[in-house]
């Protein structure tokens, strides 16, 4: 049987992200999200591994390196706006974002459209087929 993998995205431009296995995916998001806080000075990128350790099921991780997984998937959660870099922090700091980046980059889709369909009368809108 095959594994279940996710395609990670790298916030470098051009740069993609590795497959990984999704039940470590989902157990290291989870830890991330649960110890990288919303606000104040963020977290050390450095500290990471030994906090997110504690949290995470030793049999998903037995052999594999939780340092990488926990880099592959904060640069995913970068990527995708869940976290971000706190500006001229060095060493590196996190935090969680305030936003809703997939609900912001729907809404950013559909501006346009919705902006054209201003003023229409309802039944002049194209009708859905069915």
């Amino acid at each position: 049987m095959k594994a279940v993998t996710v395609a990670t995205k790298n916030p470098g431009k051009g740069k993609r992200g590795p497959r990984v296995d999704a039940a470590r995916y989902d157990a290291m998001k989870t830890a991330l999200l649960a110890v990288i806080p919303k606000a104040g000075d963020g977290v050390r990128f450095v500290d990471l591994e030994g906090l997110v350790e504690k949290r995470l099921p030793q049999a998903t991780f037995a052999g594999a390196s939780v340092l990488w997984y926990a880099t592959i998937v904060k640069l995913d959660l970068e990527a995708r706006g869940l976290i971000r870099r706190v500006p001229g922090s060095s060493p590196q700091r996190l935090v969680r974002t305030t936003s809703r980046p997939c609900c912001s980059a729907i809404f950013g889709r559909l501006a346009p459209r919705l902006k054209a369909d201003q003023g229409r009368p309802l039944d002049s809108r194209p009708q859905p087929r069915g």
